[in-house]
């Protein structure tokens, strides 16, 4: 099976597009890390959330509406403050049903902010600072039953690159109780995020409570433990040691390192010479990148047509 790009496979081809060795003091492995961090938050993810192919967008917790209560901050590991779509979950007939909110313009709130009469669901959603602000305001016998909610979908933050020494890899899992490789430094209550050794690397869960710690820092306990398995890498929130990208996105990515740091250290003659590299590599990327569905879009008529048949039963879909 592929292996996904860690930082070590990171540190590896930057070093060889700089044309240093391993020990040269002008690219240590902290130089190249930041270096990629920057890049990653920036252009990568231009290039990633521009596609519109739904990576790294990720789900936060649900949150039951409140009587009177219409602000919710933006997740906190949501890319840029931003949000893919906010949600409605409705829960009052069998299983659940979203309903798409629509973002108006801040300045219209106000005539949204009340409705008068029985409770009405909310609808609408503008932004207030780093705070969503949904509308109308939650009001009346509707609220606070449990069964209406707000569902946030989000591009995340990718994550900051740590060497593979600062993360472990998951060689047994049973009933919550996790044993990994290399001993982390955790304590009761602190928070990992769990990364996928498949190629694409994103994050699998975030923000994932520690209940108890043995073993030196190489067996915890999670109370939830659905979507974690053996080979998925541990780190500490916030942190990857998996670069979180499709291969081709990765080879653009030790592009741009390169030259952010060869402009560091001054040295012209191999930034003229990956320039062109860079230039081609990331206008072939983004073909690849959307449409992530090679086939053609089918278009959905009226099923009930005669459109659909007729004397040579050509049917259309």
């Amino acid at each position: 099976m592929v292996a996904a790009k860690t930082s070590a496979d990171l540190l590896r081809r930057v070093r060889r597009k700089m044309l240093l060795s391993d020990n040269d003091p002008r690219a240590s492995d902290t130089d190249i890390l930041e270096e990629a961090d920057e890049w990653l938050s920036s252009t990568i993810a231009h290039l990633i959330i521009t596609a519109r192919n739904e990576r790294w967008v990720t789900q936060a917790i649900d949150v039951p509406l409140q009587t009177g209560v219409n602000l919710y901050p933006v997740p906190p590991r949501a890319l840029a403050a931003g949000v893919a779509e906010v949600l409605l979950l409705d829960s009052q007939s069998d299983g659940e049903l979203e309903r798409n909110m629509v973002e108006i313009p801040a300045h219209e709130r106000y005539v949204y902010l009340r409705r008068r009469g029985s409770f009405r669901a909310p609808f609408a959603y503008c932004w207030e600072g780093d705070n969503i602000v949904i509308l109308p305001t939650p009001m009346g016998a509707g609220v606070g039953n449990g069964l209406f909610s707000i569902r946030v979908r989000f591009p995340a933050h990718p994550g900051r690159l740590v060497p593979i020494a600062s993360c472990g890899k998951i060689t047994s899992i049973a009933a919550g109780n996790i044993v990994i490789d290399t001993a982390l430094p955790l304590s009761n209550g602190d928070l990992i995020d769990v990364v996928p050794s498949e190629p694409h690397g994103f994050i699998k869960r975030f923000d994932v409570p520690v209940d108890s710690v043995a073993g030196g820092g190489t067996t915890f306990t999670v109370e939830d433990d659905s979507r974690i398995a053996v080979g998925d890498y541990v780190s500490l929130a916030g942190q990857t040691c998996v670069v979180p990208v499709p291969e081709a996105v990765f080879a653009v990515l030790v592009v741009e390192v390169a030259l952010g740091l060869l402009a560091t250290i001054g040295h012209t003659e191999r930034i003229a010479e990956l320039s062109a590299e860079h230039a081609a590599k990331r206008l072939a990327v983004k073909g690849l990148l959307e449409p992530r569905n090679r086939g053609q879009n089918k278009k959905i008529i009226n099923r009930y047509s005669s459109a659909r048949g007729g004397r040579h039963q050509r049917w259309l879909w």
